[in-house]
């Protein structure tokens, strides 16, 4: 069954709460049945299957609240979205945001090696230097997502060293998980940065500074990834 995401129920809305869940895993599912009930401080809902098949795995258990449109299983995995971790070069208007393989952390694939290619000249003067930025991990205190959260090097505030881009409460990993785009050299493994998070309680916004370490990626690593032949899962 393809992964199921959480749509946008409002304009506004951010995230919503799993509240209820109306199939267990190994239930055939038809296509519109009531799959899930979400609950978001907007709207509570009964959500329909948009597949038909079968439930094989609950990624977000009743009581875990779910950001818009995110793929819990891909952020897990660390792998980019574009145009939610990036922007691609051919689409960049503003100057400085565009993202080298560098950056992103996608160097291995890049033939340095090969003679001639668009921007080899650039990407070896990079590499020398080292890059700028890097799109890393986060491992960061509580379970509230950081959808969007600014980073900063230190509690107070004072120095902004990057963003977050994609963001959730992994229950696999039982973490609060994080991508983020972090400046040098605050993107170091193990390097403590700050995530200035805003949480809607009940229509009042509250601010929190929380603790969010650098880590490698990816979040969530089983053995069965890698097995050749693959195994029967």
């Amino acid at each position: 069954m393809p992964d199921v995401t959480l749509p946008k129920l409002a304009d506004t809305l951010v995230e919503g709460t799993v509240s209820r869940w109306l199939k267990s895993p190994g239930e055939r599912v038809a296509r519109g049945e009531p799959l899930v009930e979400v609950e978001t401080d907007k709207v509570n809902s009964e959500l329909e299957s948009p597949y038909e098949g079968v439930l094989t795995e609950i990624v977000a258990a009743e009581g875990v609240t779910v950001p818009v449109g995110d793929v819990i299983a891909r952020i897990e995995a660390g792998f980019l979205q574009p145009n939610v971790d990036f922007v691609s070069s051919a689409h960049t208007i503003l100057l400085d945001r565009d993202r080298s393989p560098l950056e992103l952390g996608l160097d291995w694939l890049v033939d340095f090696e090969k003679p001639h290619f668009t921007g080899r000249r650039a990407l070896l003067e990079e590499k020398r230097r080292g890059p700028a930025r890097r799109l890393v991990g986060l491992d960061i205190e509580g379970n509230k997502p950081a959808h969007s959260a600014l980073l900063y090097s230190d509690r107070g505030g004072r120095r902004e060293v990057g963003s977050v881009t994609s963001a959730t409460w992994s229950p696999t990993a039982k973490r609060n998980i994080a991508l983020a785009m972090v400046a040098a050299p605050h993107f170091e493994i193990g390097r403590i940065v700050w995530a200035d998070i805003y949480l809607n309680r009940e229509l009042v916004w509250e601010r929190r500074m929380v603790r969010a370490r650098v880590v490698e990626r990816p979040f969530f690593a089983p053995e069965r990834r890698k097995a050749t032949p693959p195994g029967n899962h």
